[in-house]
């Protein structure tokens, strides 16, 4: 076993404290996970391929927006009307630097698209749920020994809030990864 100094057996102690308040909730989402599929996407044994394509994005479609019309486009894609991403955060990023290890960095995102809402109205759904999202952080990776009826989440689809796009590098796992400034 790897031994903390002083000051990060206090950091790790701080951010697993305020972290720990919201584990609750991460159980229930993690018991409820439903991920979604890359529409066409094909299975193989291949070794994987990281292909970059930047994407002009109208001018209304920043942050949140952005994040929103995707989803918007895999629930229309993949023929699903709730369903789960993953996010990975600046914000957790930063949090958890040097602690990787013992904290999920990619957490889901609940995707409910209604029936008629208009893209304003989803928009405002999307916006609600980062935000519950972002002020949960995330979870110790124990959490999956300590609940048996909860699995590690494997994810598909990642959305990675970054502000520079252009250092592109896949998530672990994720078949897609969309890199966008938040």
């Amino acid at each position: 076993l790897v031994s903390l100094d002083a000051a990060a057996r206090e950091r790790l102690t701080q951010v697993n404290a305020d972290l720990c308040k919201h584990e609750d909730y991460w159980v229930d989402v993690l018991r409820n996970l439903e991920p979604v599929e890359v529409p066409h996407a094909i299975s193989t044994t291949a070794p994987p391929v990281l292909e970059v394509v930047n994407v002009a994005v109208p001018a209304g479609l920043k942050g949140n927006r952005l994040f929103a019309a995707f989803a918007a486009w895999l629930a229309r894609a993949g023929g699903k009307t709730s369903f789960h991403v993953g996010l990975s955060t600046a914000g957790i990023d930063r949090r958890l630097l040097g602690m990787e290890s013992l904290f999920a960095t990619v957490v889901p995102v609940v995707v409910d698209v209604a029936d008629g809402v208009t893209f304003d109205g989803f928009c405002g759904h999307v916006e609600e749920e980062l935000e519950r999202v972002r002020v949960r952080g995330t979870w110790a990776r124990d959490l999956v020994a300590r609940h048996p009826q909860v699995f590690e989440p494997r994810f598909d689809v990642v959305l990675r809030e970054t502000s520079d796009p252009s250092v592109a590098t896949p998530v672990p796992g994720a078949v897609f990864t969309v890199d966008f400034d938040p």
